[in-house]
């Protein structure tokens, strides 16, 4: 089953009481979806996307279509069973958080003392 929601509590409110999230998403977004659906008490495994690549490729179904993909992450999880991702502590999420940001402000700064900048931005004049 594919379906589309909105990034708000009530989008997730209305997803469906099984469901695989692939690290495909954006991680926020990925977080935000987990941690709704564990207040929901709905069990949820978040896998890398490549474990259900690597096993679609091995069943010999290599199309890109959303049905083909909706199919072979229910079979997947049928046949796998991942490991359940189990809700984060609110110290643990605080961490996350963090090293995140933490991450972001290194590029950040390795980005700005090489001169590295995205082709969109604009360099002052001077």
């Amino acid at each position: 089953i594919c379906f589309g929601f909105r990034n708000s509590d009530f989008g997730f409110g209305r997803t469906t009481r099984h469901l695989l999230i692939a690290r495909s998403l954006i991680h926020l977004l990925e977080r935000t979806l987990a941690q709704a659906l564990h207040e929901q008490d709905i069990l949820v495994a978040v896998v890398n996307p490549r474990q259900i690549r690597d096993f679609a490729r091995a069943s010999n179904q290599l199309a890109k279509t959303d049905q083909i993909n909706a199919r072979m992450i229910a079979r997947f999880a049928e046949l796998i069973q991942p490991r359940r991702t189990p809700p984060l502590s609110v110290s643990q999420q605080k961490l996350r958080d963090l090293t995140a940001r933490k991450r972001q402000v290194s590029k950040l700064f390795v980005q700005d003392k090489t001169g590295w900048r995205q082709p969109w931005t604009r360099r002052s004049a001077r």
